[in-house]
């Protein structure tokens, strides 16, 4: 039936529609988004800055050439201007329309640059004069004395007006270059904010994707730790990446498939430790018939041979009712009983149970109990610290201490029992409540035990939602039991003087 299960589901296909690794592309992505928008805004950014950079070298160079032959060209057409002006030669007022031309084609090349209005003002400025000079320079011929003398002051006036010129041509170059700078400053600033932006919009998408994916993880994780500490009844239910998904379905097929496992071995313990029980009774009643003498008077070695038979069911027998107690605590959801208990006056009364066995080995027990109130089965917990005290008496050496506290703090109750014995083994340490184990200190003179003890009295602890810890010691073994702790009053107190009053006694 198991393998047929197996056979199914291992043979059911697999659905990948959103998978860790696409999940991870997916988030790779995204962060990359960003990143890769961020290099194409700067490298737009840089090109476009590249250009300005070139546009305005370039234009800077042509300015300054045509400012210079502005000038160049003004000066060569005043001087031929002013002698055609005193010599009415035909060859001067040729020479000055090539110069009057190139000059033109100069102011028109610097006009078409935009330095500035100022200089687009003056350039048209220029030029308008240098027409209506023109203008009046072709009728010469027929201008008056006091019409030559205004010619020669319109040509003076050229020059005033083209005076400024390249004192603004530099002082414009000077404003496009400190514009430039400016842009720089812009774009530095601009890729300091998108390195500002983009660091923890990609640390944002990292920590979205890490909790995308550690979330069902750790749902993951926790469902292998609860099979591991042999919670099953919890179903394993994890949402995520399909793969993640399908790997949480199986763990859930394998929880159900160890529950099933787990109550057939129950079944099993349970049915063996039965049907064991019924003849070791009748083994245990006939020896004693046989020691009493009912058929008849034993000879020495007889009797040694049936003694030994009965020890020997007397010791089956204990193990199998410790069989059958693991069994019960197994099956328990919850305590048998919730009644308030004063666990100080219970544990007075376990020590006192185990003065005979401390004292057949010579152990002294120092115990320091303060009140300490708890809810629960009482027989559980007189087992769960019987079953502490009970391993520190049989671990502890000939003459050794055993050292008892019981005290309530921050709404627990908290025992520790510490013994002089050799301690737990390091290997030994994370199995030591694992039903059946035996540890590797354990006495060689001792009849050796069921390994079921410290398993029950986890179990019994677990129950009342405590728990049983081995803390390090330095010298023998140290355990620890904490339990949920109920407020004290002050009947508590008086029951707690009384008792002390009663010992003393």
């Amino acid at each position: 039936m198991l393998r047929a299960d197996t056979t199914t589901l291992l043979s059911t296909p697999m659905k990948f529609s959103s998978t860790i690794s696409q999940l991870t592309l997916l988030g790779f992505i995204l962060a990359m988004l960003p990143l890769v928008g961020a290099i194409i805004h700067t490298y737009w950014q840089v090109d476009k800055l590249a250009g300005t950079m070139h546009s305005m070298v370039s234009d800077s160079t042509e300015a300054s050439e045509a400012g210079r032959m502005i000038q160049s060209k003004l000066i060569s057409a005043e001087r031929s201007a002013g002698q055609y002006l005193v010599l009415s030669e035909k060859e001067l007022f040729d020479r000055y329309k090539d110069q009057r031309i190139q000059l033109i084609q100069a102011i028109q090349h610097l006009r078409s640059l935009n330095l500035s209005e100022e200089i687009g003002n003056r350039l048209e400025q220029l030029q308008t004069s240098e027409q209506v000079l023109y203008d009046k320079l072709q009728h010469i011929e027929e201008a008056s004395p006091e019409q030559v003398q205004q010619l020669t002051h319109n040509i003076r006036l050229l020059a005033n007006i083209a005076q400024p010129l390249p004192l603004e041509v530099s002082y414009a170059i000077t404003n496009r270059r400190q514009v430039l700078d400016q842009n720089v400053t812009d774009i530095q600033r601009l890729l300091l904010w998108q390195v500002l932006a983009l660091v923890p919009l990609a640390m944002l998408l990292g920590i979205v994707i890490s909790i995308l994916l550690n979330r069902p993880m750790k749902r993951l994780k926790n469902a292998i730790h609860r099979l591991g500490d042999g919670e099953l009844t919890t179903p394993v239910v994890v949402s995520g990446p399909q793969d993640i998904h399908d790997l949480g379905q199986r763990l859930d097929w394998l929880r159900q498939r160890l529950a099933e496992l787990d109550e057939q071995k129950l079944t099993f313990l349970q049915h063996v430790s039965h049907e064991l029980k019924t003849p070791l009774t009748g083994i245990r009643e006939g020896t004693e018939l046989l020691l009493d003498g009912v058929t008849g008077k034993l000879r020495g070695e007889q009797a040694e041979v049936v003694e030994i038979i009965r020890d020997s069911s007397l010791q089956l027998q204990a193990q199998v009712e410790a069989l059958l107690g693991f069994n019960s605590a197994l099956l328990q959801k919850s305590p048998s009983r919730n009644e308030r208990l004063r666990i100080d006056l219970l544990l007075d009364d376990v020590i006192e149970q185990h003065q005979l066995a401390a004292r057949s080995r010579q152990i002294d027990m120092l115990a320091q109990i303060e009140i300490a109130v708890t809810r629960g089965d009482r027989e559980q917990l007189r087992v769960l610290s019987g079953t502490i005290l009970s391993n520190a008496i049989k671990f502890s050496p000939l003459g050794g201490t055993i050292h008892i506290k019981l005290r309530q703090m921050r709404q627990k109750v908290i025992i520790d029992i510490i013994d002089a014995g050799p301690g737990v083994h390091g290997e030994d340490q994370k199995q030591i409540f694992e039903p059946f184990f035996q540890g590797r200190n354990t006495p060689k003179s001792h009849v050796k035990g069921t390994g079921l003890g410290l398993a029950i009295a986890s179990r019994y602890a677990r129950l009342h939602h405590g728990q049983v810890l081995l803390q390090q010691s330095k010298k023998g073994a140290h355990f620890r039991i904490i339990l949920p702790a109920e407020e004290i009053n002050r009947a508590d107190k008086r029951t707690r003087e009384t008792a002390k009053l009663e010992k003393q006694v």
